[in-house]
């Protein structure tokens, strides 16, 4: 079962959608840090990534993104619920 999808917005700019009914309650509180993101009452939110992240070049590949920018760093990205499903705007920077 599919979890997520995904939308690139430019080479290094892209969408993750993740269907809420497909995640656990505890994937859920990783994520979004609640059990269910659409009940918190708010439509936009935060998403804490806690460390660097460095994307394998076939996935860099496999996505049609910029390879020298693989490199999803520790921060806050935003997110929104729409429809049951939680989109978060990815921004990749320079592996250097």
């Amino acid at each position: 079962m599919q979890k997520f999808n995904y939308t690139k917005i430019t080479s290094t700019d892209l969408i993750l959608e993740v269907d809420i009914n497909n995640l656990s309650n505890e994937e859920q509180v990783l994520m979004f840090g609640n059990s269910n993101p659409s009940e918190s009452n708010a439509e936009k939110g935060t998403f804490v990534q806690e460390e660097d992240f460095v994307f394998e070049i076939n996935i860099m590949l496999y996505l049609e993104m910029d390879p020298a920018y693989s490199l999803l760093k520790k921060g806050l990205y935003p997110f929104q619920v729409k429809d049951e499903k939680v989109q978060v705007l990815l921004s990749l920077s320079p592996n250097e």
